[in-house]
């Protein structure tokens, strides 16, 4: 994967496990804007707690 995601915008849905939250928490260490999705409200607050 590219290393140039500064300003870029992406909406991840499921991003609270799986390969949604391995790539929220990857694009987010790149540089990128990213919007994350999920009906689990916990685990979306914990990959939330661990990219801020």
């Amino acid at each position: 994967m590219g290393s140039n995601f500064k300003e870029k915008n992406f909406v991840i849905t499921g991003g609270a496990s799986g390969i949604g939250r391995l790539m929220s928490k990857l694009l987010a260490a790149k540089g990128a804007n990213v919007i994350i999705l999920d009906i689990n409200q916990t685990n979306l607050d914990k990959v939330v707690g661990e990219i801020v």
